[in-house]
């Protein structure tokens, strides 16, 4: 059993290692230079100056400044109205438990089995009609991930047992007050997965934005990277600087929600 465990935690600390070595040669690259990283002397070109002098050459590039604005505002709206309507969809769905409701669920369901490529044209000639090209309202409306945040809702209901709703209405309360103070803290955790997960999906979302966007100034953080080797004449470090800043946000979302503990009763209602 000793054996056992011995071999467990050291296949986990390989594995860490070996996935963790493509972000470790990323922030190497950040403190060399292009010239150090094409003539493959990464390892003698490191310094804390080329450090600073990558990160202020990134930060003199607005584009990058605009980009990365767009991408927090865009995430955040996003994940946070996706929420929003998962979780009342979710509310709905544990509320009334009807036939009709189990194939409103299905269909629900079966929208995540649609190829995204699929709807790359429609959305573009309904955006295109409406005049919403290179809008933030189109972006966001682009990146939300509300069919999959249901399913998780509906799929972890069982949290959120029917006597809890009859009690409440017993005791006067209303179906936006059940909402909000019992059945957003019965699943805080789903909450705190379901904004996490959008969070991620906005914030590394390329295909749709690539399509509704064609103006710079309303670039995405993906886009901004996919495009930084024309702008700066393929400068890895100026890239693979960018691509580190990049990471902050999401390691903060998840830090962030890793802070305190999602089973204390008192998370997201304090």
């Amino acid at each position: 059993m000793k054996n056992r465990r011995l071999f467990q935690r050291g296949f986990l600390a390989f594995s860490s290692v070996f996935f963790a070595f493509p972000y470790l040669l990323m922030l190497l690259c950040c403190l060399s230079t292009d010239a150090g990283i094409k003539g493959n002397m990464l390892f003698g070109s490191l310094s804390t100056e080329h450090f600073f002098s990558n990160l202020s050459n990134t930060f003199q590039n607005s584009q990058f400044i605009c980009a990365f604005f767009n991408s927090c505002l865009v995430s955040s709206i996003a994940s946070a109205a996706t929420l929003l309507v998962s979780s009342l969809a979710g509310f709905g769905f544990s509320v009334i438990r009807a036939s009709w409701s189990k194939l409103l669920l299905a269909v629900i369901v079966f929208s995540l089995f649609i190829p995204e490529v699929t709807l790359v044209i429609p959305t573009f000639q309904l955006a295109k009609n409406m005049k919403l090209l290179s809008k933030y309202i189109t972006l966001i409306l682009a990146s939300l991930s509300i069919p999959f945040s249901t399913f998780l809702f509906c799929q972890n209901r069982s949290r959120f047992p029917s006597d809890l709703i009859e009690s409440a209405k017993i005791d006067g309360a209303s179906d936006f007050c059940i909402y909000l103070w019992i059945y957003l803290g019965t699943m805080r955790r789903i909450c705190v997965i379901s904004l996490t997960i959008s969070f991620l999906s906005a914030w590394n979302a390329m295909l749709m934005p690539v399509i509704l966007v064609q103006t710079q100034e309303m670039f995405t953080i993906s886009i901004y990277l996919n495009s930084v080797s024309s702008i700066w004449s393929d400068d890895y470090a100026i890239l693979m600087t960018s691509l580190s800043l990049s990471t902050i946000p999401v390691l903060l979302v998840f830090f962030l929600f890793q802070k305190r503990n999602p089973s204390d009763p008192g998370f997201l209602l304090n």
